[in-house]
């Protein structure tokens, strides 16, 4: 057996929120794929889920874990995680360090969140490449955010941001810009710090988008103009096909019983909050429309649904199930609850119709190449952009309506949901999305820029004094 201390590796760091570590093992499987001469470290921390690679990575994939007395906090908060990077950031980059001083490091590629990553490769003297997991939409709005500030621009929610290449976009459209017009937003440390996030990416000496230049060729020019290249790899979730039979929690078994495009598939997350009340409203609407649904619901929002709805749909409230799930629901409910699905897998079921989503990029591109048409709910920060963005590209998506609270009404709630999944408009939605779909997939084929970079990681391999061209 070959010893992994003398084999090259690329040594890859996740942020630590699981919509970021996955389009990382979505990369690495294509890495694989195309013949990668080298081995993939994943830095996380060790109490991180699951403990080991997927099955399919095995051998090439590993992971390894920070000291444990690094605890990350216990609160799905994007402010403290963010806090307990900028406070570990000199304590995490010199145990990486000291752990891969006298290793064969092939490059270093880290999310754009993770700050010390960059050290890391400047003192590893190796290519430091950036991911980028949101929309290039977003990077090629932040990159403009302090001419914006200067020209005095984001003056209230209905000012229109104006940058050159890109469709005019107002300030409410970007929830992140409220920082701006509003010192007592409550995630006012975002602005800054995605600001200085576009800053330091610009120096790597390559940036990776899980994205597609297809969707976002405008975003990607906008860059390009300003000297920033972003090479597009996305969306990388469609090399992922899950053909494993087991369905723990029934959830397969209950959409495969029920009629086509019948089926209103719901999702926010595993982060976003949710404005108190509205669990209820949906509850509510879901109740008056008489649409199938497939509810993936967190277990902190398990409390804000009524008692009475799952008892009078006969579901069950995911407390009993093999994961936390539905505890084997039939066909004969209309509905169904779990805390956790394969969201691909289920987009790509032929019984769902439509995608109740809060607009991570992530679920957007996973619901655009099964072409899936969505309701769109955005709660924070690039959500509120990605939804936009799908407006102005005229994507086929409904957007619901909020109020300066971010409070979506019950009535609102069943306009969409009918429109999508009842009326004639939502037959002719669902065919725009299979259009989208098949475009979009097409150009993921092409695979130029994967299999070029590979090529170029493997004469690293053999050679770490070269760089990426």
């Amino acid at each position: 057996m070959v010893d992994d201390q003398q084999v090259p590796h690329l040594l890859a760091i996740p942020f630590f929120f699981r919509g970021h570590e996955i389009p990382l093992l979505h990369l690495c499987r294509h890495f694989k794929s195309r013949g990668a001469k080298f081995l993939v470290t994943i830095l996380r921390t060790s109490r991180s889920k699951p403990t080991a690679p997927p099955k399919d990575l095995a051998g090439f994939v590993r992971f390894e874990g920070f000291p444990d007395d690094i605890n990350l906090p216990a609160e799905r908060n994007l402010e403290l995680f963010i806090q307990f990077f900028k406070r570990f950031q000199g304590e995490l980059g010199d145990f990486v360090l000291d752990r891969w001083q006298c290793r064969p490091v092939t490059c270093v590629i880290c999310d754009v969140l993770v700050e010390w990553g960059e050290r890391v490769a400047r003192h590893l003297g190796v290519p430091w490449i950036a991911f980028w997991t949101s929309t290039v939409l977003e990077m090629a709005m932040a990159s403009h955010v302090p001419r914006l500030i200067a020209e005095n621009a984001i003056k209230d929610p209905e000012s229109i941001i104006k940058i050159p290449g890109l469709p005019d976009f107002q300030v409410r459209d970007y929830v992140t810009l409220s920082n701006v017009i509003n010192p007592n937003f409550p995630m006012k440390f975002m602005i800054e710090s995605l600001v200085d996030t576009v800053r330091r990416t610009a120096g790597a000496d390559m940036i990776l988008a899980n994205s597609s230049g297809l969707l976002e060729d405008d975003a990607i020019k906008t860059l390009e103009s300003s000297g920033i290249k972003v090479t597009p790899v996305g969306p990388l979730h469609l090399i992922d096909q899950d053909n494993d039979p087991k369905d723990p929690d029934k959830v397969i078994s209950w959409l495969d019983e029920q009629d086509p495009a019948s089926v209103l598939y719901i999702c926010f997350g595993t982060v976003a909050p949710m404005p108190v009340g509205q669990m209820e409203e949906l509850a509510m609407a879901l109740d008056s429309t008489g649409v199938s649904f497939l509810w993936v619901v967190r277990h902190d929002h398990l409390k804000d649904i009524p008692p009475g709805f799952t008892a009078k749909h006969g579901i069950s409230n995911g407390t009993n199930g093999t994961n936390g799930g539905t505890n084997g629901c039939t066909a004969r409910h209309r509905g169904l609850l779990t805390d956790w699905v394969t969201q691909p897998r289920v987009l790509g079921h032929r019984a769902v119709g439509g995608f109740l989503t809060h607009c991570g990029w992530n679920s957007v591109m996973e619901s655009i190449t099964a072409g899936v048409p969505m309701i769109t709910r955005p709660l924070m920060g690039d959500q509120t952009l990605t939804a936009a963005m799908l407006r102005q590209a005229s994507m086929p998506a409904i957007a619901l309506p909020t109020s300066k609270g971010g409070a979506v009404t019950k009535t609102e709630i069943v306009a969409a949901i009918e429109e999508l999944m009842v009326r004639e408009r939502g037959a002719e939605l669902r065919r725009r999305a299979g259009d989208a779909a098949a475009l979009v997939r097409s150009g993921m084929e092409n695979g130029g820029c994967l299999d070029s970079l590979v090529t170029e990681l493997n004469i690293l391999a053999k050679n770490p004094k070269n760089r990426l061209a």
